[in-house]
This record gives C-alpha cells, sequence and structure tokens, in this order.
C-alpha cells in the first residue's frame, strides 16, 4: 500500500513538474484519475492474478 501512494506522488509530482499550466481543476483530476487507477490495478493483481 506504501509502494502504491508513493508511485502516485511520484508520478503526479513529475507530471506537474513538466506542465506548469494547469488549473486547479485539473489538477484534482489528475490526482483523482492516478489514484483510482492505481487501486484498480492493485486490486485486479491482488485478486484476480492472486499476486503479491
Amino acid at each position: 500500500m506504501i509502494g502504491i501512494l508513493l508511485s502516485v506522488v511520484i508520478f503526479n509530482i513529475i507530471a506537474f513538474k513538466v506542465n506548469k499550466r494547469l488549473t486547479l481543476t485539473q489538477i484534482v483530476q489528475i490526482w483523482t484519475f492516478t489514484l483510482a487507477f492505481q487501486l484498480l490495478f492493485d486490486l485486479i493483481v491482488e485478486f484476480k492474478l492472486r499476486s503479491y
């Protein structure tokens, strides 16, 4: 779980460093999408593929 949250934070920091002209709405959408995508991927790997 720590790895998922750390990867989301690192990805978003890199995304915001590259593109500096983002509105607050776009920042919230990016955070929401990356967090949801990472958690969905983790759930699929854990329960469907029975990994980890």
